[in-house]
């Protein structure tokens, strides 16, 4: 803990952590609000995989039906 707060003082860990919060935080609170994932539902690294897989691909759906309904992206077939 003691070590943690005295690398937190380099302002170049600071940036870090700010950019963090931008960039990766959102992402888990929508999986765990919104999608509701809290814990892992399968036992074995090949499931977990899978399931974190799955858990992935509605986070970008979401993000690509987010985009699509701002009219940000065309839907060309």
């Amino acid at each position: 803990m003691v070590a943690h707060r005295e690398a937190l003082k380099d302002p170049e860990a600071q940036a870090k952590l700010q950019r963090r919060k931008v960039i990766i935080e959102p992402v888990f609170a929508t999986v765990k609000q919104r999608l509701g994932f809290r814990r892992w539902t399968v036992r074995g690294l090949a499931n977990v995989g899978a399931q974190w897989a799955l858990v992935c691909l509605s986070v970008n759906l979401l993000k690509l039906w987010a985009l699509w309904q701002k009219g940000e992206m065309a839907m060309n077939g």
